[in-house]
């Protein structure tokens, strides 16, 4: 059922921004692991809604995004049950909804262009630990922002205890995904769940901090220079990237 918003989210969704927030808005009234398709906007006012698909795993996809193998939504590896994924079929769409979330979480430097930000992110992972931060912050959120917090809110991803957000039952992670500009679907779903590893697996995890810590400091550089696009300042983000893009050359382990 459809839920009422907090005094927060309702003044979120008064100021300007994405013209798509409304879809998030209509999509929170099916249910949870639900697939809705997505018409263009721009040649279709309003957009056609398919019949939800209710899913076996936590999450949503929103807009065509069918993949088949270990890109799919209902792929049963490791975490999947406590991972709660948003599959999007724009990357622009995803992107709208997690600029403040990604200053927040330090991912990107709070001076950064939106626009650029908005045309280079196809993917984000983030705990529900570093969710309830962001939105304990107070931040202004624009009216996609807004619709995200709204829909992770009414999939009990996320609740409010008194005046505080805490993370809701059973999911410790959020992860989205779409296509990229250089990267495909599937490549860019694996890299994101293996954040969720990183966060999760003290073994993965601390397998490649040793790993960094034993390169070179010309083998450093070179992988800081390919994570330009990264807060150079963050230095646990760099490794953590590093890491991921280094086990991502692997199939996705279906066990911890």
């Amino acid at each position: 059922m459809y839920k009422i918003l907090s005094s927060l989210l309702m003044a979120a969704l008064c100021v300007s921004g994405s013209a798509n927030a409304h879809i998030i808005e209509e999509i929170v009234k099916s249910p949870v692991g639900s697939s809705v398709a997505l018409a263009d906007p721009a040649a279709t006012p309003k957009p056609h809604y398919a019949e939800p698909k209710v899913m076996a795993f936590p999450g949503r996809k929103i807009g065509i995004s069918t993949h088949n193998g270990e890109a799919s939504f209902d792929y049963p590896w490791a975490h999947r049950e406590t991972t709660y994924e948003l599959h999007y079929a724009d990357a622009l769409f995803l992107a709208r909804s997690i600029l403040s979330l990604a200053i927040s979480a330090g991912d990107v430097s709070a001076d950064i262009d939106p626009d650029k930000f908005y045309h280079g992110v196809s993917a984000f992972h983030y705990s529900t630990d570093q969710l309830c931060q962001w939105l304990n912050a107070a931040p202004t959120l624009t009216r996609s922002e807004a619709a995200l917090v709204q829909l992770l809110k009414a999939d009990g991803v996320l609740r409010q205890q008194e005046d505080k957000w805490v993370p809701g039952k059973n999911i410790t992670n959020v992860l989205g995904c779409a296509p990229g500009k250089q990267r495909s679907f599937a490549q860019n779903l694996r890299h994101e769940r293996l954040h969720v590893f990183w966060d999760r697996s003290e073994r993965f995890r601390e397998g490649y901090i040793k790993a960094w810590h034993n390169l070179s400091a010309k083998e450093q550089a070179a992988a800081r220079k390919k994570l330009k696009q990264y807060n150079p300042d963050n230095e646990a983000q760099l490794i953590e990237e590093w890491a991921v893009y280094q086990a991502e050359q692997e199939a996705l382990p279906t066990a911890d």
